[in-house]
């Protein structure tokens, strides 16, 4: 298989309309697996997030949710984002709250394209929503861990739970695309 390329790939909101057969859909981890097959569109439903599905060549070879947060971050990471927010301790964020690629499609850059969709979707949701950061409870595996490092997010807290905090300041990103717009 050869590594895929972003407009290779179409990009699908999970809604009940959605005629996209993902049964088969296997990225390795259970609990992935179960959340796009069992619960993502009741999740849908109820407002509680949006999932994206990445097609490749009519198959389902990735996906991630996102969900609104607010996030507490501890004042050196407030100072390496130059975050001077007045309203609270709690800081505005878009939060991927799953992400998963496929086995099948392993090493054909399908994480890298599923974060470059989630940029793009932050960039029209922040035309009207506002919020600063981009947010992930990461599994702790060192492919994760690459990813997020690679996409530009600085690691947080590790949490009792396996799972580690990145969050990544969407200020510079918006600034760069605003002054390329121009």
């Amino acid at each position: 298989m050869h590594k895929l390329t972003y407009p290779e790939v179409t990009f699908v909101l999970l809604t009940p309309e959605t005629a996209i057969d993902f049964s088969d859909f296997d990225c390795g981890d259970a609990d992935l697996n179960d959340f796009l097959k069992s619960d993502a569109l009741r999740d849908s439903r109820n407002y509680f997030s949006s999932t994206h599905l990445a097609i490749y060549n009519g198959e389902v070879i990735g996906f991630f949710s996102l969900v609104t947060d607010t996030i507490h971050l501890k004042q050196n990471l407030r100072d390496s984002f130059s975050i001077n927010y007045p309203y609270g301790r709690l800081i505005p964020a878009l939060k991927i709250g799953r992400l998963a690629r496929s086995l099948k499609y392993r090493g054909c850059g399908v994480g890298k394209i599923l974060m470059t969709k989630i940029i793009h979707v932050a960039c029209e949701t922040a035309k009207k929503v506002s919020f600063r950061i981009i947010s992930v409870d990461a599994k702790n595996t060192e492919e994760a861990f690459r990813l997020y490092r690679e996409s530009g997010f600085v690691q947080g807290p590790s949490r009792p739970d396996h799972e580690t905090a990145f969050y990544l300041d969407v200020s510079p990103i918006f600034d760069g695309l605003r002054k390329r717009i121009r």
